[in-house]
């Protein structure tokens, strides 16, 4: 029930009706007064009910708005919103038992309007609260003189004529709550007005927290995908699309990676391109432009490589030959001019796009199926170099083209080698020569063999020729031969005296080509006593250098010994240097002598060949030249070291022994007759040698 529908005659009846533990029925309380208490009682309880409405919607308002700041910014959590929610909520409920506690629960009497109207009215002072209490005070009507109280209730009635006791209830709280209300709620229609997308949203968020309704902006982030790829360490440029839904358009992107590094950058015509620095592992991100929001991952990763490369190599169609396949991924082609390439390869990705620049033909056609690509069968002619380019599924490239050089080469002409045959050499009439032949082509020897004719016009047929002196490759792809012809003189009735002149011919698998021809090679024909006198008139003249190495040791052995008969006379550095003088004569002497041995045994091989010589004259002179070679390897060099080491540090008496040169008697072969026989060597003539106490 509302207080002014009380009665001016009794306006604290209803009072007491409604809570008769407070009973404020006054005896003698004048009209005016009452009414005027009357009047109070209305106005406080609309002001009351007013302030508690006004702070409900001030809460609510609040909350509402926070809320719609709050998805400005951000997408507020559910806890946040259920917090406001919460707290509007008990905004409203507190307001409400204020009320309740003031005007139902626990209800004011006329006391507490009388304190209410004293600190208004401060004329009245005490007296109206006075005169009140006397009022409701029954046990103070035998107490006081009923002219007393009638004289002190006509006074204050007489001085409350001028108060009104509703301007005693405050305004001003209420005035502000209302003004700050009516603000709140104005934003609150204009945000309705011109936002309502926003509001609705928020208002759906704001009333149930713990749905699922997603947050609304007015600005809306759509990046090209969700998950950016990148190269590793590379950086790279972030793209989106930027959508205003309101009049609200603001221009700046900030890019936050979790690694704490910020970007920002500008809008553009509704689109975001930002370069982002490379990273080098897996990391998430986020753009932010106004109050949207666009979250997405960045996955480094490398580059796609070639895994292989082969290349099908089809040789010219005159070679006869297979396709041969090689590894090109070095970079490097090394062909046969006419030849046909198929390239094959393979990257460690699938593969969405792939182009091969060949030569001067520039792009030929690729297939590609997942990882691997191959070309068809593509032409040499004037190609020198390829590139390649390839883009995954990523669309990732590689860094630079892949260069391919293809070098060309000629089919080079074969040859053809004596390996063991001199250009001009010796045989006897009844030998037979092994004419051992190396022939050799780059892509495969067809046909080679051997040419001769004597000088006295002895020629063989091109049967025999064919026969005995010619061969042929078992199959087109052998590039190496090694073949041996024999030749005897006395099977082609060469005489002795006569000179075989003889070339070797090869033929490769090139049209129309020359066959190569070796230089030309002369085998002089002599009989069995010609090559004899060769062979003595050959260890005639070793004999004598060998005469020559006794004197030149017998002079060291006198020079040492001149040396030692004068060490007392002489100083350490003439010592020293005599001494190494005879050092170094002696290295020089066994290296003549060894290279004497060397000769020697080559002759007496060569003296093998002749039938003439004996088997005991063989033996002995073998004999002998492989002491001569061991005399000069290891007494003559110790001898020599001997004589170096006492340059170093000159000894004080050194005993070195005479040498007794003895005079060199050489062997002598019959010259009026066919040589038939070689004698021995006399062993005298270097025995000087050895008698010799050497160092």
């Amino acid at each position: 029930m509302r207080p002014d529908a009380l009665t001016n005659e009794n306006p604290l009846h209803t009072m007491k009706s409604v809570n008769s533990n407070l009973p404020i029925e006054p005896h003698h309380l004048p009209e005016r007064l009452k009414s005027q208490f009357s009047k109070l009682k209305a106005r406080l309880w609309r002001i009351e009910l007013a302030l508690g409405v006004a702070w409900g919607t001030f809460a609510v308002l609040v909350s509402f708005l926070t809320s719609f700041a709050l998805d400005r910014w951000q997408d507020t959590p559910s806890l946040i919103r259920g917090t406001l929610l919460l707290g509007a909520l008990s905004a409203i409920c507190l307001s409400g038992g204020w009320w309740c506690w003031r005007w139902v629960i626990a209800q004011r009497n006329l006391r507490d309007y009388s304190r209410l109207v004293q600190r208004r009215y401060r004329i009245l002072g005490d007296r109206l609260l006075g005169i009140v209490e006397l009022t409701e005070d029954k046990s103070a009507e035998t107490s006081y003189s009923e002219e007393l109280y009638l004289a002190a209730v006509q006074q204050v009635d007489l001085d409350a004529r001028g108060c009104d006791f509703t301007a005693a209830v405050s305004t001003r709280l209420l005035s502000r709550l209302g003004a700050g209300s009516a603000v709140l709620a104005i934003l609150t229609f204009i945000l309705l007005a011109i936002l309502p997308g926003a509001f609705s949203n928020t208002l759906s968020r704001w009333i149930n927290p713990g749905g699922n309704t997603p947050r609304y902006t007015l600005v809306t982030i759509k990046p090209n995908t969700s998950e950016h790829l990148a190269i590793r360490g590379e950086s790279f440029f972030l793209e989106a699309d930027v959508n205003y839904l309101s009049f609200w358009k603001p221009g700046t992107v900030t890019v936050q990676l979790d690694s704490g590094y910020q970007v920002m950058g500008e809008v553009q015509d509704n689109r975001i391109r930002l370069e982002i620095p490379g990273q080098f592992k897996e990391t998430s991100m986020q753009m932010t432009v106004g109050d949207g929001m666009a979250e997405s991952k960045i996955r480094p990763m490398q580059r796609p490589t070639l895994v292989s490369l082969n290349a099908s190599i089809k040789m010219p169609a005159y070679l006869n030959l297979k396709d041969a396949s090689i590894d090109v991924e070095s970079g490097g082609l090394d062909i046969l001019k006419g030849s046909e390439v198929k390239v094959a390869g393979a990257i460690n990705r699938p593969l969405q796009e792939i182009v091969l620049n060949w030569g001067s033909t520039n792009r030929v056609p690729v297939s590609i199926s997942n990882v691997t690509f191959t070309t068809d069968w593509l032409s040499t002619t004037n190609a020198f170099e390829a590139d390649i380019h390839w883009k995954d599924q990523f669309g990732f490239t590689n860094a630079q083209p892949w260069k391919l050089n293809i070098r060309q080469r000629d089919d080079a002409a074969p040859t053809f080698q004596f390996p063991e045959l001199y250009r001009e050499m010796a045989i006897l009439e009844t030998e037979a020569v092994e004419l051992k032949t190396e022939v050799r082509d780059d892509f495969g020897v067809k046909e080679f063999g051997i040419d001769w004719e004597t000088i006295n016009g002895v020629k063989p047929s091109r049967d025999v020729l064919d026969v005995d002196f010619k061969d042929s490759s078992l199959h087109a792809a052998q590039k190496e031969l090694k073949v041996s012809f024999y030749f005897s003189p006395n099977l082609y009735d060469i005489e002795p005296g006569d000179v075989v002149e003889l070339r070797g011919y090869v033929t490769d698998y090139f049209p129309d080509r020359e066959p190569g021809k070796t230089a030309l090679y002369r085998i002089h024909i002599v009989s069995a006593v010609e090559h004899a006198e060769r062979i003595r008139q050959q260890l005639e003249a070793l004999l004598t250098q060998l005469e020559d190495v006794s004197r030149l040791e017998q002079s060291i052995a006198t020079a040492t010994d001149e040396t030692l008969e004068k060490m007392d006379t002489l100083s350490e550095e003439d010592l020293a240097a005599r001494l190494q003088d005879q050092a170094t004569d002696q290295k020089l002497n066994a290296s003549q002598l060894s290279e004497m041995a060397r000769k020697g045994m080559e002759t007496l091989k060569e003296a093998m060949r002749n039938p003439t010589f004996t088997d005991e004259v063989m033996s002995e002179w073998s004999k002998t030249l492989s002491e001569m070679q061991q005399l000069a390897d290891q007494k003559m060099q110790d001898a020599a070291k001997a004589l170096s080491k006492a340059s170093q540090s000159p000894p004080r008496k050194v005993h070195h022994p005479r040498v007794h040169p003895r005079r060199v008697h050489l062997p002598k072969i019959h010259r009026n007759r066919p040589c038939r026989k070689l004698r021995k060597p006399n062993r005298k003539s270097w025995k000087v040698l050895k008698i010799c106490n050497l160092w």
